[in-house]
């Protein structure tokens, strides 16, 4: 199978490209213009420069791809990033979403955050896709995750498509 990857040269998607080659599929590693590529050095991957809020670029790029990961994004808690974080959480994953449905790209799946998911309280009960999203509305990442999962399960229902929430990246 053939897989698009957004932020590729990053920690998460430069070892998702290498599990993917590992695994016998084809790859196109999407980075920004400038990017360091050391992290996709000795990758047998089709490297693909472009802008994340250009559906052309990201279309051209998903053209005869199997699914999509889509990883690029901002982890900063920083208030004052707020604006920031949003685009790059939230309105990259409607681009890539748009960009998804022009290429013809039927599976997608998300890197979230255990955030975007409500916080239970007693540990006892688990938090799971169901608890209410309950974040205060000042903690901006929080709210940026599950914007942008409502854009990628609100999009097309004939789409196969999923998140994965880690909670800490190290």
């Amino acid at each position: 199978m053939k897989f698009f990857v957004t932020g590729a040269t990053g920690y998460i998607g430069s070892a998702l490209v290498d599990v993917l080659e590992t695994g016998g599929h084809e790859v196109v590693a999407f980075h920004r213009p400038g990017s360091d590529l050391s992290a996709l050095e000795g990758r047998s991957c089709e490297k693909r420069v472009g802008d994340l809020f250009a559906v052309p670029d990201l279309r051209e790029g998903m053209r005869g791809c199997d699914g999509v990961f889509h990883v690029a994004g901002n982890t900063s808690w920083y208030r004052g990033d707020r604006a920031e974080v949003w685009r790059a959480n939230v309105e990259s994953t409607k681009v890539v979403v748009r960009a998804m449905a022009e290429a013809e790209v039927k599976r997608g799946v998300l890197t979230s955050s255990v955030s975007a998911i409500g916080v239970n309280g007693p540990a006892d009960r688990p938090a799971d896709e169901r608890t209410p999203h309950n974040w205060p509305g000042h903690f901006h990442y929080p709210q940026s995750k599950k914007a942008a999962e409502e854009a990628w399960f609100g999009s097309d229902p004939s789409r196969e498509m999923m998140a994965v929430n880690p909670a800490t990246i190290m």
